[in-house]
C-alpha cells in the first residue's frame, strides 16, 4: 500500500474510532486492542489496517453489533457483517482501489486490562500493553 493510500485508510480508521467512542451507548463496552491500538497509543512503527476490540460488557453484544453496523455502513459498502462463534466481524469496502477496513470484536472473556487514553480529545478504553 502506498503512503498516500495508507494515509487515506488511516483517516477512515480514525473516523470510525471517533464514531465508536463518541457513541455513549457502546463506548464503555469496547476495549481497543491490537496493532492499530499499539500504533496509535504505543508508537508501534508499522502499518496496521484493521480495528480490533474486546467486548468488555457481554450483555451489550446485540447493541454493539447494531451500532457497529450503523457506523461502518457510513464508510462504504459492507461486504461482510456477521456474528461468529467468538467474534463480531465487519468488513467495509470504502471504494474502488481502496483497501478494505476490517473491524473485529472478540466476545470471549480474557483477563485483559484497559486504561483510558485520549485520541483526538476523545477518551478510549485501550488495552494495557
Amino acid at each position: 500500500m502506498s503512503p498516500s493510500d495508507y494515509n487515506k485508510h488511516k483517516r477512515i480508521l480514525l473516523h470510525i474510532l471517533k464514531d465508536i467512542y463518541t457513541d455513549t451507548t457502546i463506548a464503555p463496552a469496547l476495549g481497543f486492542k491490537g496493532g492499530t491500538a499499539a500504533m496509535l497509543f504505543y508508537n508501534l512503527e508499522r502499518y496496521s489496517v484493521d480495528l480490533d476490540f474486546d467486548l468488555t460488557l457481554l450483555e451489550q453484544k446485540d447493541v454493539v453489533f447494531e451500532a457497529l453496523h450503523s457506523i461502518t455502513s457510513r464508510y462504504g459498502t459492507l461486504s461482510e457483517q456477521r456474528v461468529k462463534k467468538s467474534t463480531l466481524l465487519f468488513t467495509v469496502s470504502p471504494g474502488a482501489h481502496q483497501p478494505h477496513v476490517k473491524i473485529e470484536v472478540n466476545v470471549r472473556q480474557f483477563a485483559s486490562r484497559y486504561e483510558y487514553k485520549n485520541l483526538l480529545g476523545i477518551p478510549m478504553q485501550v488495552m494495557v500493553p
